[in-house]
């Protein structure tokens, strides 16, 4: 019975098949996009302490892989906001002008 004053109550008030979070900018959803795959070329550039390539996989890491550098170590995540840190208005600037790009072929 409880279930179904629940089901009722979120059919009155139109709440039944809305989304169910904060959809995210999608200038800041590019700018994390670029971010990410700034930070995915540069592992594939760099070797761990063994010579290897630091990241071989076709998809991203998870946010909490962590990666060893001399300065220290970072999670891909930790990684990511660096990388917005450090090149912010460079990665704004393409990420609006992919957007720009992605509106004109629409």
């Amino acid at each position: 019975v409880e279930i179904f004053n629940a089901m009722h109550d979120s059919l009155v008030a139109g709440t039944v098949g809305t989304a169910r979070g904060p959809k995210i900018d999608p200038l800041e959803a590019e700018m994390d996009r670029i971010a990410e795959n700034k930070v995915i070329n540069i592992l594939r550039k760099s070797v761990d302490a063994a010579g290897k390539p630091m990241y071989t996989g076709k998809s991203h890491p998870k946010d909490e892989a962590e990666f060893t550098f001399p300065q220290g170590t970072f999670t891909f995540e930790a990684l990511v906001e660096r990388q917005l840190t450090k090149n912010g208005a460079e990665i704004k600037a393409e990420a609006e002008k992919n957007l720009a790009a992605n509106k004109k072929r629409r």
